[in-house]
Parts: structure tokens; C-alpha cells; sequence
């Protein structure tokens, strides 16, 4: 009976299992599918400043450990040291990023500003993932802060329970209020003042404490103290629980040892079980464990074709609850792709040239951003893009120097780093919800457009409405770029267009067609699609932690002395730009600089003057002009709508920066066109990484215009994206300028490679002052590997 028994359970649970299972997969594939999320790295130019500098910024997204395809605008807020919103600021998103910059006013006597980024599909998650930095300015950081110290003990059971008669670790983290680590000595003890074990830090406050055969109703408490007050202290450590399950795991090579061990009077149900990975919550792993006849079972987890990043290990009893969960850090050192750094020319005198060489010995296209700054300014490098997208963005709470995991890879610092794993939060899974078909609500839809025209007419008018209403409108951008269309109006009286791109503000100009009944003027709202609702004030910024944990060298505070002096002496301020003399430009580079933005006003490209163009007038279109005219781009203008390929992909259009169909550019007559600008693939402004490469229209504005039209309708102005500064590089080779004390001495956040073009010279001058530099490349792949690399030049 008994054997029939046993075999009855066994065959209830593999039905289950298996049905859990086909259950588990599908809904894990569809909250994959559905709700990925997404992770932001901003790569800031430098790591302080002072008040009237830029901040320059160029933003990373990626999801599922590739770059991002999710979002099409990026937000940043910028927040005073009260934690009050001082600006919001929004960007178009391409190729997985983004770029900008911040103006610290003159007049600001805050000691440090607070950046918070996120994309709106981020917002339906936890907060607790957005990025978040606080930049010191340079006052902030000479002085020394005097503090209280107040020191504290957190203990956390391996797997999450502390299980009767399974010896179990249990990990610590001692750190004051800020959540700077402190050094801990101490011993645990049970209710009888019986010694169990000790407690001593292994590394930044974290350590381990051993209990055998904890007992139920028996309680443990932690007598410590830490190295600054010095004062005991106790601490009771979480409460054993009488029935069930206990997770540990250790490393062993290329597997990871998973034991699952139960208590002596687990239920049914806690005996069979089923052990689950998961990475980017994608299922890597599931095994079934019967806890019958024996309390505990180990299984082996060979990792050693895993991504590198953070593994979920959990225990699901037979109806599908977790009873135990473990993270690890899975560091297969595939994260990488492989660059060399360097040095042509090196000059470090008074405004000398510098000639860096940046090759990137992969095949796949790459997109980088590039700073090379004084190396005396104090730099912060405990952390950077590896340390963020692979560690800190997936689990909550601060992690003290992250990037400290990542150079110099030891069994030493991976045994760290595993401490890291056991003393911060992991939430960003509810299972029981996903389970149960409850899955996250969404508040803010995926922004798969850049900016939008919504018109809506409210009132009475909306009444007045004729069948089939159509509104004319005429958009006009700040630089006078115009353009002409019209739209449905549905019968609510609302009007949309989407995936528009201009800067600052649009002037809308409007009438309703054939329809003089309506009042346009006074009864249509217009909004541009974009989140503009932050919050005003911030309460989780931890600012004392970063401010309390700059380590500023006797060094690094004598020489911001030395600068700010200098800088006096000379009358001037601490400028990140400098008046120069330069001589006269080339046509073409004042039409680039006057009609072109963001990512267009960069890139490997051909460019054609057309506002007094002889041959341009007599073409009868841009693709006839064009034809021969670009090595590499096909041309197919016999073809209705003509077509273009370049290395086999399709090409993309754009009139004025917005993406268009070769009809519409194949309409548009030459003598409107001021400005042809031709990108060689991959052009990242385009739509699946641009492989075809672009081709460019600029209508014609300004003084390039003979004459200018004059509207007499209503018209009523909208905002856009935030202004994209160009950074100013000095060439001291054809300009002069008065005292050079820039302390970013190059900044281009658009660097692009291909197989075909794999390397990167950088030329830049020397300010009047710096004596040795640093280098820093960052970026990402379009398979989702990683470059941050530094380099120091004296």
C-alpha cells in the first residue's frame, strides 16, 4: 500500500510538473515578450564641475542584454541639492541612445545636482532601476564633511529561510547612515550565550556567519561592534522557521552546486519541487526534485555558455508558490568586445596636438561616445557602463564601488562580489503574480514615436464638424524649416501626425477645410506626445553617500585651488569653451552648421550645396541630380517610386530631418532645396540601424529664401526636444584665442564603426594649463557587448 502510495504522489507530481512547466514557459515567454525591461547608463564627460560648465551626457539603453529597441525618447531630470526639479529635459533615442548637455547656471549655490533618466516605459516598474547620479561640484568636494556616525547590521539568510536542522550561511552588511560599509567585529550567540560563530568583515562591511542545526524557537543574537564609535551593539538575527525549504549555492568551475535541503516536517508539497534559472526573466534552467526519501538534494548548473550578468535561482513547491529564492553572478567574461587604444602624436605643451587612434578589431557595428579631460580633475571609477548594466541596474540598494567586481578578477573578488548577491534586494520578479496571469499594469505605453502633432478641438465647435473634415496645416520649426500637410479630423475633433523630430519649439499654423463655421483660433489644444509630468521633488536620492564617499587626494584638492586661483588671476571664469579667431569656413560647413541637427549633423557623408546650384535647378528631381553623383549609392529612378540600395540595403529618406517615402521626395523641386546630405551605411538616425544608409533634404529658409510667404491663419506654438549643443574643439593649427583652460579637452558623443571602417582617429589640442590626460571610450555593440576602456596620456 505504501509502495502504491508513493507511486500515486510521484505520478501527481510529474503531471503537475509537466504542466507547470508547459504553463511556466508560456508565461515567461509572454512577460518577456511584453514587458522587458529596460536599463539606462548615462556616460558623463566628467565626474565634477563647476557652476557655468556644460555638462555633457550621452545616454545607453538596452533590454534583454542587447541595445534597446523599446523607446524612441529619452527623459532627464535635473534636480537642485534640495531634491527640487530644476529642469526636464527630453531627446530623441537613436540607435539605442541618446545625447545632450546641461548648463549649470552661474548663479547656482547648490553643492551638488542630482540626474535622474528614464524612458516613460520604464516608469511602469520600479523606480528603484532608473538611473540615477549625483554630480559634485568642485567647492562641494574640498570640503570635509564631519559627521555622526551611525552604524548598523543587516543580516540575510541564504535562499531566504532559515529552516530548522539545516545548517545554513548567513550573509551581513554593517554600514553607516548613508550605506558607506564600515568594519564589523563580533560573535553570535544563542539564547544560552552559547558562542556559534564570529563575526568579522571580509570586504566593504560584508561578511558571512556560519549556523549548524539552527533549532526552532531558539533565537540568535549578533553582538558587534564597528571600527568608528566603537560601541556594542546587538542584533537578533530572522527567526528559524519549523517546516521548509533551505537554498544554498556554491561555485565549482564551470557549474554552480545548487542544494535544496527541507526540514524533517516539510508538507507534501514542499517535497516536490521544481528548481528554475532565469536571466532577463528568460528561463535557463529547470530541473524536478524529489525530496521524498532523503531532505536534501544537490543539482549542478553548468553556466558555461551563459551571458554574463545575474542569475535568479528559485524553488517553486508543487503548486507553483516559491518557497526559496538565490541570486549569482554568472561572469563568463563574454561581455566585451575587443579595441586597442593608441597614441600617434602626443604633445602635452600649451595648445599641442594630440592624435589618439581607437580601433575596434570586431566585425559588428559599434556606437561610442568619447571624452578625453584634464587627468589632475578629480575622476571617479567606481563605476562606469559594466558595472551598471551588468550589476547595479538589476538589483536594489547601494553597492559600494561596483566596478571594483570588474578589474582584476580573482577567486578573491568573486567570492566578493558573491557577498554583493546575498546582501542586496532582488524584486524585480513577483512570480506569484506572473503565475496567477497578473502581470504589471501599464500606465505608460511604448513610445514607438518620436514627437507628435495632436491637435484636439474642444467645445461647441466640435458640433460644427463636417463629414470627412479635413485641417491644413503649415509646421514651422525655430530655424524657419517649413512644411505643408493636412490631416483627418475624427469626430471628436482630434487630429494626429507622428514621429516628428524638430528642437526648442514648432510654430503650428492652422485652418479647417472648407469649414467656416469652426473657430479655430480659440478652441484647439495641441500637445507633442511627450511625458512632462516629473515629479517636482525627489525623496530616494541618497546625496550624502556619493558626497561622503568622494575620496579627494591632498593632490587633486590643492590643484581645483590652484585652478580656481588661476583662472582669478586671469580674470576669467572656469569655462568649458573659449572665444576663438578663427578663419573663414567653407560654404558648405556654415549650410551644415545653420541646417542640420543631432545625429544628422555628424556622420561619414557627402554634402551638396543647392541654394545657388546651376545643375540642381535643371535636374528634374534629387534622384536624377543624384544619380553618379554618390560612390556606392544604386539608383533606380525608372522604378514608380524610384528606389535607392546601398551595399544591398534599402536607403532611407529624410526631408528636413523627418522620414519621408521616396514619393515625397521625388515631388519636391530643387530650387526649394537648399542642402543635399548623403550618410554612407550604417546611418544610426534611420530605422533598423539605417544599413542602406540616408539621403538628406533641407528646404530652403532664411536669407536662402527670395522671399517669404506671409500666413494669415491661426497659428499657436508647441515645444520639442531640448536644444543639442555641438561640444567646441579649438584647432589652434588655424585659430587663436585668449587663456585655454578647458578641463574637457574633447567630447564627441556619436563615434560610429563598421567592419568596413573600424578605426577612430581623434585629434585634439591642449588647453593652456593640462599636463597629462585621460582617455575614456565607451560604448556598446549591436550584439549587446561592452567597451569602457581608459587610457592616460603625460
Amino acid at each position: 500500500m505504501k509502495t502504491k502510495h508513493l507511486t500515486l504522489l510521484l505520478c501527481i507530481f510529474f503531471c503537475k510538473s509537466n504542466i507547470f512547466c508547459q504553463n511556466n514557459d508560456s508565461l515567461l515567454n509572454d512577460f518577456a515578450a511584453n514587458y522587458s525591461q529596460e536599463k539606462i547608463f548615462v556616460h558623463f564627460d566628467k565626474s565634477m564641475y563647476n557652476t557655468g560648465e556644460t555638462v555633457w551626457f550621452k545616454a545607453y539603453l538596452m533590454a534583454d542584454n542587447l541595445p534597446s529597441t523599446i523607446s524612441k525618447n529619452f527623459y532627464i531630470d535635473w534636480y537642485n541639492d534640495s531634491n527640487n526639479l530644476i529642469r526636464h529635459d527630453a531627446y530623441p533615442i537613436f540607435a539605442s541612445s541618446s545625447n545632450g548637455q546641461f548648463d549649470i547656471p552661474k548663479t547656482y549655490n547648490g553643492k551638488y545636482l542630482h540626474a535622474k533618466a528614464y524612458t516613460t516605459w520604464m516608469l511602469n516598474f520600479d523606480t528603484a532601476f532608473h538611473f540615477n547620479k549625483t554630480i559634485i561640484l568642485y567647492d562641494s568636494a574640498a570640503i570635509s564633511k564631519k559627521v555622526i556616525t551611525q552604524p548598523r547590521i543587516n543580516f540575510f539568510v541564504e535562499g531566504g529561510n532559515f529552516v530548522e536542522d539545516v545548517s545554513t550561511l548567513v550573509a551581513f552588511k554593517c554600514t553607516n547612515q548613508f550605506g558607506i560599509p564600515l568594519k564589523a567585529t563580533g560573535v553570535v550567540k544563542n539564547e544560552k550565550g552559547e558562542f556559534i560563530d564570529s563575526i568579522i568583515t571580509e570586504h566593504d562591511g560584508m561578511g558571512l556567519v556560519y549556523v549548524g542545526n539552527p533549532r526552532v524557537n531558539e533565537i540568535y543574537t549578533a553582538f558587534w561592534q564597528d571600527e568608528v564609535t566603537q560601541q556594542q551593539q546587538t542584533t537578533v538575527l530572522p527567526t528559524v522557521m519549523a517546516n521548509s525549504l533551505s537554498l544554498q549555492v556554491d561555485k565549482n568551475g564551470k557549474f554552480y552546486r545548487v542544494k535544496i535541503a527541507r526540514s524533517e516536517n516539510a508538507t507534501d508539497d514542499e517535497k516536490y519541487i521544481t528548481l528554475q534559472g532565469f536571466m532577463n526573466a528568460r528561463l535557463v534552467y529547470l530541473a524536478k526534485v524529489k525530496l521524498v526519501t532523503t531532505k536534501e538534494h544537490s543539482v549542478y548548473i553548468n553556466v558555461d555558455s551563459f551571458p554574463t550578468g545575474i542569475m535568479q535561482v528559485t524553488v517553486f513547491n508543487a503548486n507553483n508558490i516559491p518557497l526559496a529564492e538565490r541570486i549569482v553572478f554568472i561572469n563568463n567574461n563574454n561581455y566585451l568586445y575587443k579595441t586597442a587604444l593608441g597614441i600617434n602624436k602626443k604633445n602635452v605643451t600649451p595648445r599641442g596636438k594630440n592624435i589618439v587612434e581607437f580601433e575596434v578589431e570586431d566585425s559588428v557595428s559599434t556606437n561610442m561616445s568619447v571624452a578625453i579631460i584634464d587627468d589632475k580633475l578629480p575622476y571617479d571609477s567606481s563605476a562606469n557602463m559594466v558595472s551598471n548594466f551588468l550589476l547595479t541596474s538589476d538589483i536594489k540598494g547601494y553597492v559600494h564601488h561596483p566596478n571594483y567586481y570588474f578589474t582584476n578578477i580573482t577567486e578573491t573578488t568573486e567570492r566578493y562580489l558573491d557577498l554583493v548577491m546575498l546582501t542586496n534586494g532582488w524584486r524585480k520578479y513577483n512570480w506569484k503574480d506572473i503565475y496567477n496571469n497578473e502581470f504589471p499594469i501599464v500606465y505608460h505605453k511604448k513610445d514607438t514615436a518620436y514627437l507628435s502633432l495632436i491637435g484636439n478641438l474642444y467645445g461647441e465647435d466640435v458640433r460644427k464638424l463636417l463629414p470627412n473634415q479635413e485641417v491644413y496645416l503649415m509646421i514651422e520649426t525655430i530655424d524657419s524649416i517649413r512644411k505643408k500637410f493636412s490631416l483627418p479630423v475624427n469626430t471628436k475633433g482630434i487630429f494626429e501626425t507622428n514621429d516628428l523630430i524638430y528642437y526648442d519649439k514648432l510654430t503650428v499654423h492652422y485652418t479647417f477645410l472648407n469649414n467656416k463655421k469652426l473657430n479655430p483660433a480659440n478652441d484647439v489644444v495641441f500637445n507633442n506626445g511627450l511625458f512632462n509630468k516629473p515629479n517636482k521633488s525627489i525623496s530616494n536620492f541618497n546625496t550624502y553617500s556619493t558626497v561622503y564617499n568622494s575620496s579627494l587626494s591632498k593632490e587633486n584638492i590643492t590643484w581645483l585651488e590652484d585652478y580656481k586661483r588661476l583662472a582669478k588671476l586671469k580674470g576669467i571664469q572656469v569655462l568649458d569653451e573659449v572665444k576663438v579667431n578663427s578663419r573663414v569656413k567653407r560654404k558648405i560647413d556654415i549650410i551644415d552648421d545653420k541646417y542640420t541637427t543631432g545625429m544628422f549633423k555628424s556622420g561619414d557623408a557627402l554634402q551638396f550645396d543647392l541654394t545657388d546650384n546651376v545643375v540642381a535647378s535643371a535636374s528634374g528631381d534629387v534622384f536624377q541630380y543624384l544619380v553618379g553623383r554618390v560612390p556606392g549609392l544604386i539608383i533606380n529612378n525608372g522604378s514608380n517610386p524610384p528606389t535607392a540600395t546601398w551595399r544591398g540595403a534599402t536607403t532611407a529618406f529624410f526631408l528636413d530631418e523627418m522620414n519621408v517615402d521616396a514619393e515625397t521626395l521625388k515631388s519636391m523641386n530643387l530650387n526649394t532645396i537648399a542642402y543635399i546630405k548623403t550618410f554612407r551605411p550604417p546611418f544610426f538616425g534611420a530605422a533598423l540601424g539605417g544599413a542602406g544608409g540616408a539621403i538628406a533634404l533641407y528646404s530652403k529658409r532664411g536669407e536662402d529664401l527670395r522671399s517669404t510667404p506671409s500666413f494669415n491663419i491661426a497659428n499657436k506654438t508647441i515645444p520639442g526636444y531640448t536644444i543639442v549643443k555641438q561640444f567646441f574643439n579649438p584647432n589652434y593649427e588655424t585659430e587663436t584665442a585668449a587663456f585655454d583652460n578647458r578641463t574637457t579637452l574633447y567630447w564627441n558623443p556619436y563615434i560610429i564603426t563598421t567592419k568596413e571602417k573600424n578605426k577612430i582617429v581623434v585629434e585634439f589640442f591642449n588647453n593652456d594649463v593640462t599636463k597629462k590626460f585621460r582617455a575614456v571610450f565607451c560604448g556598446f555593440n549591436q550584439e549587446g557587448k561592452l567597451c569602457w576602456q581608459e587610457k592616460t596620456i603625460e
